[in-house]
């Protein structure tokens, strides 16, 4: 029953008109509403009140501490990790300690079968050309293996087996830019909480600085080291920039590819991974393996001094992940020397030097998390690896050329997972995984039943994304100056992502949002990701498709038509700019394609763009 309502006037009181009770709810929830959108508001307040660098701290501490629950799936994690490493260098040291009496070309042999054997990749043939090539350096290869904490270098300069070039001894004022860059939060690392963000939280609460945009999308607040993360990555990506036109205009003849060890020298390892550690969760695994299974730090020190970091959130969650630990490693001798630390990698710029500094301008590497964790604590030694250069026809037989990639993977295995590199590079190796997996594989392929429904079309859906990447180019040139995307680049990306939607009953299934294109990709010397030129690393969805139908070939393009029912439409950040700059912009205009496209599942290769849409960027 309606109750009468009353209304004042004057000194009395009057009966007002019936007050229906849908009213009375429509008025309740129009003040939860309000009452929802209050902390919105207070936060904009906060926003405008507090400086950018104090209100920035303040929203990272409070997404970690949301974000910093226990979780047994990250104790797996640890655990695992931390098992698969120790029982990985015990296989190592066995296979050192049974193969002294063999020359030193043999032993490389075997410790890179170990290697490739766990990570379940085809092996590399005993009368492979690699092997030659890497029989200079065994010897040198073999001492690394045994302690590559303690590799001595030096030595092997003076015995000219590595070559360090004029200029190329530099500290980390070269890697200041890195300050601010997000960890990486898949398999090397997790948010540490200290992303130092381009913008606002919401896109709403950017209030004016959308109307002055001018001639750019400037950050609109500096960190606390005078230089916005933008500034940051045009810095980079201009260096990046120059490096590529380089090489874009050697002549062919002028090409080799180089392989090199960077070697971190840190004058107090347990201390230094303690701070790696600190500041990066998701490694806690490797980061305890180093500081307790080859430093031999007590492991009570490990998780005492991470749990005054991490917090009481993760005390549960650290308690089960030393007792593991403790178990394993009872007592310990802990090793005080100063540590080296390697890098491999492999430049077809001329020297090491700029490929170094390349690799130091990634976002979400290991090594880019060891140089946050010790700025300033860190001497870096670039050295070329001596009578190791293959001339190349041009920079993309990096992807291409087989032994290239062979390699650079020995020269990482040899660091027996103790180095700075995440994985491997260049030429993937293909992947042979147990009969367990495959068998799983076959059962889950079999449940799901055929991958090939029938898709309809929506011309004007495609007709809208195609427009989309048409914007965005003449946006972007009129807002950033780098070079022009090739068209035959630029009909590639729209045919990408706009011409192999697979539809069923009006929704889009699927759609995968990467990181990038190659340098190669833009400028057109090659098709995209899922073409025959791409190269060996890229052509991973050739062996997807194989194991959905046994009977696809593996070499040649993918069709339209296959790219639609096999992975649908892909997208990319910087797909029509190629320098890493104006990220916020960039999600932006990412944000637009998704919106309009509205897929059910969405998918990212990157770190990035998954942070980025955990944040809400996107």
């Amino acid at each position: 029953m309606a109750r009468k309502g009353t209304k004042r006037k004057g000194k009395g009181v009057v009966p007002s008109e019936d007050v229906s009770a849908e009213p009375q709810r429509k008025r309740f929830r129009a003040s939860n509403i309000q009452q929802k959108r209050t902390p919105d508001k207070h936060r904009r307040a906060e926003r405008r009140r507090l400086p950018n660098s104090a209100y920035r701290r303040k929203r990272d501490a409070e997404r970690v501490a949301q974000a910093n629950k226990y979780s047994p799936h990250m104790v797996a994690l640890w655990v695992r990790h931390f098992k698969a490493l120790v029982t990985r260098r015990e296989a190592t040291l066995k296979v050192l300690c049974e193969s002294l009496k063999l020359p030193p070309i043999e032993v490389v042999k075997k410790l890179v079968a170990v290697e490739r054997s766990e990570d379940w990749v085809e092996p590399i043939a005993d009368n492979d050309p690699v092997w030659p090539r890497l029989e200079p350096i065994a010897e040198m290869l073999v001492e690394m293996a045994w302690d590559p904490l303690h590799f001595d270098h030096k030595k092997w300069v003076e015995e000219s087996a590595l070559v360090q070039d004029d200029g190329l001894v530099f500290d980390d004022e070269c890697f200041e830019m890195e300050k601010g860059f997000e960890t990486d939060d898949g398999s090397d690392s997790e948010s540490d909480g200290k992303w130092e963000d381009t913008g606002d939280d919401e896109w709403e609460d950017m209030g004016d600085e959308w109307e002055d945009m001018g001639d750019g999308w400037e950050d609109t607040g500096d960190d606390e080291d005078g230089m916005g993360m933008n500034e940051r990555m045009d810095k980079g990506s201009e260096d990046r920039h120059e490096r590529l036109e380089a090489n874009l205009h050697s002549l062919a003849n002028e090409l080799s590819c180089s392989f090199y060890y960077r070697i971190a020298v840190l004058d107090d390892g347990a201390e230094a991974f303690m701070k790696y550690a600190e500041k990066n969760p998701g490694d806690l695994g490797f980061a305890t393996f180093i500081l307790v299974a080859v430093l031999g730090v007590d492991p009570k020190q490990v998780e005492e001094r991470v749990g005054q970091i991490y917090g009481v959130r993760h005390t549960k969650a650290l308690k089960e992940f030393f007792n593991v630990v403790k178990d394993m490693f009872p007592t310990n001798t802990e090793d005080r020397r100063p540590v080296v630390w390697p890098y491999a990698g492999t430049s077809i710029a001329g020297n090491p030097l700029s490929r170094c500094q390349n690799d130091t301008t990634s976002l979400h590497r290991r090594i880019v998390n060891v140089i946050k964790a010790n700025t300033g604590e860190i001497t870096w030694y670039p050295l070329r690896i001596s009578n190791l250069s293959i001339p190349v026809a041009n920079t993309l037989e990096y992807r291409t050329n087989r032994m290239l990639g062979d390699i650079e993977g020995c020269l990482i295995d040899a660091t027996c997972q103790i180095s700075l590199n995440s994985a491997r590079g260049g030429w993937i190796p293909n992947f042979l995984p147990p009969v367990s997996i495959l068998k799983t594989c076959a059962n889950a392929l079999q449940l799901a039943g055929s991958p090939s429904p029938i898709y309809n079309e929506d011309s004007v859906l495609t007709s809208k994304l195609r427009a989309h990447v048409d914007d965005s180019v003449t946006f972007l040139r009129g807002k950033i100056a780098s070079r022009r995307i090739n068209p035959h680049a630029l009909e590639s990306a729209k045919k990408n992502l706009a011409d192999v939607l697979p539809i069923v009953n009006g929704s889009v299934i699927k759609m995968t949002v990467a990181k990038d294109i190659t340098a190669e990709d833009f400028d057109g010397r090659v098709g995209r990701i899922r073409d025959a030129t791409a190269g060996h690393a890229f052509q991973v969805d050739h062996r997807i498709r194989r194991l959905l139908d046994p009977k696809a070939i593996l070499e040649g393009d993918l069709s339209i038509y296959e790219i639609q029912k096999y992975f649908g439409p892909t997208v990319d950040l910087w797909a029509v700019t190629l320098l890493h700059r104006w990220l916020l912009l960039h999600l932006l205009l990412l944000s637009r394609n998704l919106i309009t496209a509205r897929p059910i599942l969405l998918v990212t290769w990157s770190s990035l763009v998954s942070m980025s849409m955990f944040r809400g960027e996107i």
